[in-house]
């Protein structure tokens, strides 16, 4: 084993050193790089290392959890844009992506649209639940869930100003970890009631994610579908960019996850992965292209791009065989409880 060693004792928050890979727990690690936040200012060093025996990426020390908190209000909430209202535009979107043209597009385009897995699939009545709502896009799937499909969606995230937003809109939320959904769920006997949880860009922030999907997977009917999306550590930008790669995303992002330790990770959460693609969005794109290092406390005006259909398509003619043989930027992974 390679120790991490404590890089400072003078860190903002508190930290934890994590020995053990968190997926298949050896002790058995590299030494990548030590880097800091190049996004919003965080002005301390983080180790980053990966795991010789199954490949996951992840910091050797962490902000501690009971810090986590703390961390994401007064630096990650520089991102934060407030939910968009279900206004006209947002119901002609809808509308948009249900008529045939846009479906045979997004059949081949590699966007991360996780309710396209919901409406390949459609099922009478479905029950969402859509975990980390983050900028407001989960309220657009909201709609089509309950106003086009005649279903019924929930929506969890641990920031109350989120979730107050959610409800102003007529949506159900709850402000809280899943794990802590899942108890309340099981003393009003509801587990394994929810035909599709989403979770969009949050599992490498997680910091027990064996115990998230633990969660999911109680939550999930028995033929029930988990849907998820994360940077792919195996991801040609990553190998293009070094240590410029967007999404190592420090402190922020804990882990790095490829199709190996995923498969891994889930089976021992009692779930099977089915489904497994990999895609390359336009916004990311142009975030990689456009991207600067910036010093040590300083923020990032280099990290705000936009896609849009026409960007997508230059982007998925452009990376059509990186996506396709698993190296495209993004994770997009379906799996079912198994047995």
């Amino acid at each position: 084993m390679i120790r991490t060693p404590l890089l400072s004792r003078d860190y903002e928050f508190s930290v934890e050193e994590i020995t053990n890979c968190p997926v298949c727990n050896s002790r058995q690690r590299q030494l990548l790089f030590v880097g800091y936040d190049d996004r919003f200012g965080q002005p301390d060093e983080f180790p980053v290392v990966e795991c010789l025996e199954c490949g996951l990426g992840y910091l050797g020390i962490r902000v501690a959890v009971g810090d986590a908190g703390r961390l994401y209000s007064k630096y990650y909430g520089k991102s934060y844009f407030p939910p968009v209202g279900v206004t006209g535009v947002g119901r002609l979107k809808h509308t948009v992506k249900l008529s045939l043209l846009y479906k045979i597009y997004r059949r081949f385009s590699s966007r991360i649209d996780l309710y396209n897995e919901i409406s390949m699939r459609p099922l009478e009545r479905p029950r969402v639940l859509d975990i980390g709502n983050g900028a407001g896009a989960a309220v657009y799937g909201a709609h089509y869930i309950v106003n086009v499909l005649k279903g019924s969606w929930i929506g969890i995230d641990i920031d109350e100003h989120v979730c107050a937003k959610i409800r102003d809109l007529g949506f159900e939320a709850f402000c809280c970890k899943l794990e802590d959904f899942a108890k309340r769920e099981s003393l009003s006997n509801h587990l394994g009631s929810f035909t599709h949880i989403v979770a969009s860009q949050l599992i490498e922030h997680i910091y027990n994610p064996r115990s998230f999907l633990q969660a999911a997977s109680a939550l999930m009917s028995p033929d029930g579908r988990l849907i998820v999306s994360c940077p792919n550590y195996d991801s040609f930008f990553k190998r293009r960019f070094g240590k410029k790669w967007i999404h190592w995303h420090i402190p922020y992002h804990l882990y790095h996850f490829n199709d190996n330790n995923l498969k891994i990770l889930l089976a021992r959460s009692a779930l099977e992965l089915i489904k497994f693609n990999t895609v390359t969005p336009a916004t990311w794109e142009t975030m990689q292209s456009r991207f600067r290092m910036p010093g040590r406390g300083e923020y990032n005006a280099f990290m705000s791009a936009k896609g849009g259909l026409f960007r997508q398509l230059i982007v998925d003619l452009r990376f059509r065989r990186e996506n396709r043989s698993g190296q495209g930027d993004a994770i997009v992974l379906v799996a079912k409880k198994i047995g």
